[in-house]
C-alpha cells in the first residue's frame, strides 16, 4: 500500500480452549502474532542499564546513611554488609506503587527514594543497588515476569516485565534480592520469583532465561512430632518444625506482625482444618524478627477422641502434616495440556513417635513403603519398640511441569502417596 506493506494472517474454524486446572498460562501455548521492533536482548540490557545509570549515582545523603547503617565497633564483613543494607531497604522503604509518582520503567532517583522511604520494586532495587556501590560491591538489576505471567517462552524482545530484583556477583556464589520480599532471607525468594523469567541488565549479560533455584537456599521443611495418646483417647501432640528459604519466608510472612493472640488464633485454625476437638497449649516461634535462611518454631495441643474405633479395635491414621490429598488436576482421563504443578518444594521430611494406649499394639501394618520415580521420591519408615511407634517420611519433588505425555504415569505415581498417607494402623488390644 502507499505507506508500506500489510501482512495479514487468517485462521479459520478454530477449536475452543477446554480449561484443565493447572495447565500452563494460556500466553504460553494460544496462537499469536508478536512483532518486535527491538532487534535483540541485548539491546534492552543496554537501554536499560543506561537510563538507570544516573539513578544509581550515590549521593552525600545515601553516603552518609549507609555510614549509619555499617557502623559497628567490629569490622564487618561484605557479606554482613550486604546483609545490613538488604535489612534497611526492606525494613524501611514502604512499597508504593502510585502512577503519578512512578514510571512504569524508568526507577526514581536513589535518593529520592531514601528521603521519601517509598517506591515500587525498581525504586527499591535501585537505592539497595546505591548503597552497594558506596562499598565497591558489585550488584546488576535484574528484570523479571513472575510465574504467574507464564514461562514466556516464545517472547520476542521487548520490555514487557513486571518485577524487578537484584543480583549481587561474588566469587563463588551470586546472591539475589528481592526487596519487595520484607520478610525474605537474603538469597531466598517469594514463590512468583521462582524459576521466573528474567533479564540481567548490564554489560556482558547473556540473553534471557529463568532465574536459577539451584543457586538459592533451599526450600526444605523439617518436621518432629510426638504423639502421647492416653487411656481416655485424648492425644498430647509436640511438634517441632524447621522451615528454610521460601518457606521460612512465607511462615514469617504470616506470623511477624501479630501479636501473641492472633498467633495463636491463626494457628488454632489450621490445626482445626486437620484435627476436630483441638485445644492449642503452646505455640513459640523463635527469632521471628531475624532475617535468617532458616525458621524454627514449636506448638503443643491436645486432640479429644483422637483415635477411631472399631469395634474392639481402634484405628491410627498417621497425621503427617504435608499429607498428600487428592487434587483436582489429575481428574481427567486424559489431558490436552501439560499440567504446571507450581511448587517451590525441595525436600519435605517428618518424624513422628506415637505412644500408643496402653495394652494396645499395631496389626499387620506395613513397616517401608517408598515409591521413586523422575517425578518424585516418596520414602516412609516404621519401627516399633514396646509401645512407642516412630514413624519417618521423606519426600523430593523432581518436576515442576509435567508434560501430558506422562499424565497417565504421573496420576498413577501421585495416586500411590495419596494412597499411602491415608493408610490407618489398626491397633488391638493385647
Amino acid at each position: 500500500v502507499e505507506t508500506g506493506v500489510i501482512h495479514s494472517w487468517i485462521i479459520k474454524d478454530q477449536p475452543a480452549v477446554n480449561p484443565e486446572y493447572q495447565m500452563p498460562r494460556i500466553s504460553d501455548f494460544a496462537k499469536k502474532i508478536v512483532f518486535s521492533s527491538i532487534p535483540d536482548w541485548g539491546y534492552i540490557s543496554k537501554w536499560y542499564a543506561d537510563v538507570t545509570v544516573s539513578k544509581i549515582k550515590p549521593t552525600r545523603e545515601i553516603e552518609d546513611k549507609v555510614k549509619e547503617i555499617l557502623a559497628s565497633v567490629q569490622p564487618l564483613t561484605e557479606k554482613e554488609k550486604i546483609a545490613r543494607l538488604y535489612r534497611f531497604v526492606t525494613e524501611n522503604i514502604h512499597y508504593s506503587n502510585v502512577s503519578f509518582r512512578q514510571s512504569a520503567l524508568i526507577p526514581q532517583k536513589a535518593r529520592d527514594v531514601l528521603n521519601t522511604r517509598m517506591g515500587d520494586c525498581k525504586d527499591m532495587a535501585t537505592l539497595f543497588l546505591s548503597m552497594l556501590q558506596t562499598q565497591d560491591i558489585p550488584g546488576k538489576y535484574v528484570l523479571v515476569n513472575t510465574i504467574d505471567s507464564g514461562l514466556n517462552k516464545t517472547v520476542l524482545p521487548s520490555i514487557a516485565f513486571n518485577h524487578v530484583i537484584v543480583k549481587i556477583e561474588r566469587p563463588g556464589k551470586d546472591i539475589y534480592a528481592d526487596l519487595t520480599a520484607r520478610n525474605y532471607a537474603l538469597n531466598t525468594l517469594p514463590f512468583g520469583d521462582y524459576g521466573a523469567f528474567s533479564l540481567e541488565i548490564g554489560d556482558g549479560a547473556a540473553g534471557p532465561g529463568y532465574l536459577p533455584t539451584a543457586k538459592l537456599f533451599s526450600n526444605n521443611i523439617f518436621r518432629k512430632g510426638r504423639i502421647e495418646i492416653g487411656e481416655n483417647n485424648e492425644a498430647l501432640i509436640h511438634k517441632e518444625n524447621v522451615r528454610s528459604g521460601y518457606f521460612a519466608g512465607s511462615f514469617r510472612s504470616t506470623y511477624r506482625d501479630l501479636g501473641r493472640a492472633d498467633r495463636n488464633k491463626e494457628m488454632l485454625e489450621i490445626l482445626s482444618k486437620e484435627f476436630s476437638n483441638v485445644q492449642l497449649d503452646t505455640f513459640f516461634i523463635e527469632h521471628i524478627d531475624q532475617l535468617k535462611p532458616t525458621l524454627r518454631y514449636h506448638c503443643t495441643f491436645r486432640v479429644q477422641n483422637y483415635l477411631a474405633e472399631a469395634g474392639s479395635f481402634k484405628l491410627l491414621k498417621i497425621p503427617w502434616t504435608d499429607e498428600v490429598k487428592p487434587m483436582k488436576m489429575l481428574s481427567y482421563e486424559k489431558r490436552h495440556y501439560d499440567i504446571e504443578n507450581y511448587t517451590a518444594s525441595d525436600t519435605i521430611s517428618e518424624k513422628i513417635e506415637i505412644v500408643l494406649p496402653k495394652g494396645y499394639h499395631p496389626f499387620e501394618f506395613k513397616k517401608h513403603i517408598n515409591f521413586d520415580s523422575k517425578f518424585g521420591f516418596y520414602d516412609v519408615h516404621f519401627s516399633l519398640k514396646e509401645n512407642l511407634l516412630t514413624g519417618t517420611r521423606k519426600m523430593i519433588y523432581r518436576m515442576k511441569t509435567i508434560p501430558k505425555e506422562d499424565y497417565a504415569d504421573f496420576k498413577a505415581f501421585y495416586n500411590k502417596l495419596v494412597k499411602a498417607d491415608q493408610t490407618q494402623i489398626l491397633l488391638k488390644k493385647i
